[in-house]
């Protein structure tokens, strides 16, 4: 009973751990879910509702967090990590090493992501409450991003938050992009252009993107037939330039 008042989000070897690994604490974890006191959000994992945390749903991020021992969270995950309570999900993407299927929860799709190689820069952030969560830093998530912008959101969505960081280490951002391949670093040179001032980005970034980016061309976005092409960059974008312009503009 202490353990879940004092735990919101908690798999069954944290409590077993804690409690001691034997058939009465799982049959008095099986109790408190009858009564009311546990959710169960997948087979493993569970949540609080006695307490504190009764009537309450724990952030969406401290559940993907423990969705798997080595969780990362990732795209649209990380982003809410520092965009804020502001920026709302309906879907939690995870870097993990682990085997795992998706499963919703409360309205959000938590989707395992195979964890690239090498494994992605990453730091831990605190949610409130002094829960500790690990996630992708400000400069992956913006290259993950736009390089697969359908997990988070989709384009306009990916280009709406951008409006919202302040900064980033543009060096370290480049970096990325030049080994995830050409089609990013044409992404995020069409991107950078555009917040040359807000970012102050020094024209060798742009150099080196150039060299990096290959001949093309690529798509931005979901790409229809006639699409806008931007020849400087050799995009195909999902929308004409001005409204893409405008997404990123906030």
């Amino acid at each position: 009973s202490e353990f879940i008042r004092s735990h919101s989000v908690f798999t069954t070897r944290e409590l077993l751990e804690a409690c001691g690994d034997g058939q009465s604490s799982r049959n008095l974890l099986h109790l408190a879910k009858g009564s009311g006191r546990v959710r169960q959000v997948r087979r493993g994992l569970y949540v609080s509702s006695a307490g504190g945390y009764a009537g309450a749903t724990p952030p969406f991020q401290a559940i993907a967090a423990k969705a798997t021992p080595d969780a990362t969270l990732c795209h649209a995950s990380a982003f809410s990590l520092f965009l804020g309570s502001q920026d709302v999900v309906t879907e939690a993407p995870f870097y993990t090493e682990t085997s795992s299927r998706p499963f919703v929860f409360d309205g959000v799709r938590y989707v395992p992501v195979p964890m690239p190689r090498p494994p992605v820069e990453a730091r831990p952030y605190q949610l409130l409450g002094g829960v500790s969560v690990l996630g992708t830093t400000k400069e992956r998530t913006v290259a993950d991003a736009l390089a697969s912008p359908g997990r988070s959101g989709g384009l306009e969505a990916v280009l709406r938050r951008l409006a919202a960081v302040r900064y980033v280490d543009v060096g370290e951002l480049v970096g990325i992009a030049v080994r995830l391949g050409p089609s990013a670093c044409a992404r995020l040179g069409w991107v950078l252009e555009r917040r040359r001032e807000q970012w102050r980005v020094a024209d060798d970034a742009f150099a080196l993107l150039r060299r990096e980016m290959g001949r093309g061309p690529y798509r931005f976005g979901s790409v229809r037939s006639g699409s806008s092409f931007d020849p400087a960059w050799r995009l195909l974008l999902q929308e004409d330039e001005v409204t893409m312009e405008g997404w990123l503009d906030g």
